[in-house]
């Protein structure tokens, strides 16, 4: 399921982008998720992955939810990123998995070709494409992991 969950979490990330919103131009006009996200403008992405299924990024400072509607049978991908650490889990298991990425010494992560040891790396490869982002007004409880899963450490 670890290998299956990291793919899923990387196709989702390997397909977003983000642009200009149109409210407030000059408030929340960003040229960078990068920059978004030293602003703490908050950012909803919409893209199909690589797989063509349908992600949503929603990006607030350096928490990033993450939500794959999937094919699979194991339903829908789910991830939360924040406090440098990555919540992954699917909709048809209680059972999720956490990875620290200050336990990340190697390059065992990756998406695409990039190697992936924090949360500013995934913010790197969400640069790739700039079309998709829109800013938008975000609830903190979307960043919250949910109570009815067990995550357990990825990491020996």
């Amino acid at each position: 399921m670890f290998v299956a969950a990291v793919a899923a979490v990387s196709l989702a990330l390997a397909g977003a982008g983000c642009g200009k919103g149109a409210a407030d131009q000059a408030k929340n006009a960003f040229t960078s998720i990068k920059d978004a996200v030293d602003r703490s403008i908050a950012l909803r992405c919409e893209y199909n992955d690589d797989n063509g299924e349908k992600t949503i990024a929603n990006i607030v400072g350096k928490q990033i939810r993450l939500d794959s509607q999937s094919t699979s049978t194991q339903g829908n991908f789910h991830g939360v990123i924040k406090d440098n650490k990555m919540y992954i889990w699917a909709d048809t298991s209680k059972d999720g998995m956490m990875i620290d990425f200050s336990k990340i010494k190697d390059d065992s992560l990756k998406m695409g070709d990039k190697p992936i040891r924090s949360t500013d790396d995934i913010i790197t490869k969400l640069e790739e494409k700039k079309d998709t982002c829109k800013t938008t007004t975000a609830a903190a409880s979307q960043f919250d992991l949910p109570s009815d899963v067990k995550f357990t450490s990825a990491q020996q």
